[in-house]
């Protein structure tokens, strides 16, 4: 079973090999939030490690996901469950890692039903909620385009909680991020971004019903494919940002080498 390969294998032993994943002077840890270690890395790498261990049902990889649920607690951390239930002030705004923990935070809630999650994620939701506009993202480039993942934790919470400003926060985000209801055009070339918020309009259909918006994503996602039907099986591969050469030249030559360091389809 190819999970059980992964359990077995690198995805199931990195916490022994990692740098990043060492709990000596691991930032995520630290009750301060100060260390040698952390930003993206363990949050990319709980979201799904949490998940194997929850599918494979292992009880080792469980105790360790149970580790940096209950242990991050750092100032510049967005789980601290233990420590944070009670201000909500997970990270200053929407950022990648941000949306990596809340998706960690959800799989755990699904699996345990800890009413911790709630709390905190309706704390965290709070604070957004009364955040400015201006202060909204915590990157100026990259957090416009990262609001989506945070909007699925939203509806997440909505369906569980009900509460009434998460439908507010949800039209704010549709307000404030990148624009992506371009007929024939992308707000912005970037691989990652492409995968991750292409279905930005589609996403907010849940709420609006409207059906351009729907439609929206559909053209997003068509016009992606007639650009850069590059990989294996026509997927779409690119490395940070899709050259502007092929860009340029995607019009007439629909079929493109993959320039892949980084696929599109493992970050969507």
């Amino acid at each position: 079973m190819v999970l059980d390969r992964q359990r077995d294998g690198m995805c199931g032993n990195l916490t022994e090999i990692s740098a990043w994943l060492q709990k000596d002077g691991n930032a995520w840890l630290s009750k301060d939030g100060e260390g040698k270690y952390g930003w993206e890395e363990v949050p990319y790498w709980l979201r799904g490690f949490i998940e194997l261990a929850y599918v494979t049902n292992d009880p080792k990889l469980i105790a360790e996901s149970q580790v940096w649920i209950d242990g991050c607690s750092g100032a510049s951390a967005t789980m601290a469950i233990s420590a944070r239930t009670s201000s909500g002030k997970m990270a200053p705004a929407i950022s990648g890692r941000t949306c990596s923990c809340l998706f960690a935070l959800q799989s755990y809630h699904e699996y345990s039903n800890d009413p911790r999650v709630l709390q905190l994620m309706t704390k965290y939701f709070q604070f957004q909620h009364d955040l400015p506009d201006d202060k909204f993202f915590c990157h100026p480039v990259a957090g416009p385009f990262v609001g989506v993942n945070i909007w699925y934790g939203v509806y997440w919470l909505y369906n569980r909680t009900g509460d009434a400003f998460l439908l507010d926060l949800a039209t704010r985000i549709d307000h404030v991020m990148i624009n992506w209801r371009q007929k024939g055009n992308l707000p912005r070339w970037h691989n990652v971004d492409i995968a991750e918020c292409f279905r930005e309009p589609a996403t907010y259909y849940l709420q609006s019903k409207k059906p351009e918006d729907l439609q929206c994503s559909y053209d997003n996602f068509s016009e992606v494919r007639q650009r850069y039907r590059s990989g294996a099986r026509r997927n779409v591969c690119g490395d940070e940002n899709l050259p502007a050469r092929i860009q340029r030249s995607a019009a007439m030559h629909r079929d493109l080498p993959a320039r892949s360091s980084r696929c599109s389809r493992t970050r969507s």
